[in-house]
């Protein structure tokens, strides 16, 4: 699963640089991540929300069990919720979906093996939120 993060990690770094923002590191089982002021977390569904204070801009992060699903499949359903979806693949097989959801920009990463899957959203009304969510993204630890 550690794949999914290093994906975000280079997703965060090709968006605008973002001023450092302090940050509480909280742990959600089987990952930590780094929640900047302004910014409100709570465990969800195997994972994980971090949501900015105004409403106006989401992280969200899930382990699930993917019954022998690929990365690809679990992509495809989350695609079909989205407007004008685009996907890739990287060399890791992490698969990357790209869209908006009533219209909100979105971006969504997966990752599958060995009958778990990780899926990283972000989400914001402004594209300004988008760096500071690619390095709340970048933060996650994986603990296993």
């Amino acid at each position: 699963m550690k794949r999914i993060f290093a994906a975000f990690a280079l997703a965060g770094a090709l968006l605008f640089a973002a001023p450092a923002a302090n940050a509480a590191v909280r742990d959600f089982g089987t990952f930590t991540v780094d929640v900047p002021d302004g910014w409100t977390a709570e465990k969800k569904d195997g994972g994980c929300t971090i949501t900015k204070n105004d409403g106006t801009a989401c992280v969200w992060i899930r382990y699930f069990s993917n019954d022998g699903a690929t990365a690809r499949q679990c992509a495809d359903v989350i695609a079909k919720k989205l407007t004008n979806p685009v996907m890739k693949t990287d060399s890791n097989g992490v698969v990357t979906v790209t869209g908006t959801l009533k219209g909100v920009k979105t971006v969504t990463a997966v990752s599958a093996g060995g009958g778990t899957a990780a899926l990283m959203t972000i989400s914001a009304l402004s594209d300004a939120d988008f760096p500071i969510m690619g390095q709340i993204c970048d933060s996650v630890k994986d603990k296993n």
